[in-house]
C-alpha cells in the first residue's frame, strides 16, 4: 500500500490511502466465544490510540466480555455498550486481564489511563458521510 496517494473510490468519493501496518496489533483469535463485539471495540480503540497518540497497546477483550453487563459475553454484544463501559471506567491492558475465550466473573484488574470519552454512530451511506 502506498502512503498518501489519492484515488477515486466508490461513488466517485476521493480517499487518501495511508499505510497503518506499523500502527496496529497482530490479528487476535476469539476462539469459539462469540465475543467479536469486544474484539471490534478494543481493536478500534487500539488503532485510534496508536494513530493519534503514537502508543500501541493491546487492550483486554476479556474485560469487556466479563464486565459489560449490557452485553452477553460469549453469546454476543454490541460495541456501543462496550464503549459505554469504557466511558465509565478506564480501559484494561490485555496482560492484566488475559483472554480466556469463555464467560467468567468480572474481575477488578489494574486499569490504564486510557479512557473513552465519547462514542458517535457513523453514517451508513457514502452520501451521509460527505
Amino acid at each position: 500500500m502506498r502512503s498518501k496517494e489519492e484515488f477515486t473510490g466508490v461513488a466517485g468519493l476521493k480517499a487518501v490511502v495511508v499505510d497503518h501496518r506499523n500502527k496496529l496489533n497482530p490479528v487476535k483469535d476469539q476462539g469459539s466465544c462469540g465475543s467479536c463485539w469486544a474484539f471490534s471495540a478494543q481493536g478500534t480503540i487500539e488503532g485510534t490510540n496508536s494513530i493519534l497518540l503514537g502508543s500501541l497497546n493491546s487492550f483486554s477483550e476479556q474485560y469487556l466480555n466479563d464486565c459489560d453487563k449490557k452485553s452477553s459475553g460469549c453469546n454476543g454484544g454490541l460495541m456501543k455498550y462496550a464503549f459505554d463501559l469504557l466511558i465509565a471506567n478506564a480501559n484494561v491492558l490485555e496482560h492484566n486481564y488475559p483472554y480466556a475465550a469463555k464467560n467468567q466473573v468480572c474481575q477488578n484488574p489494574a486499569r490504564t489511563n486510557f479512557w473513552v470519552t465519547s462514542r458517535v454512530a457513523v453514517a451508513k451511506t457514502h452520501t451521509a458521510m460527505k
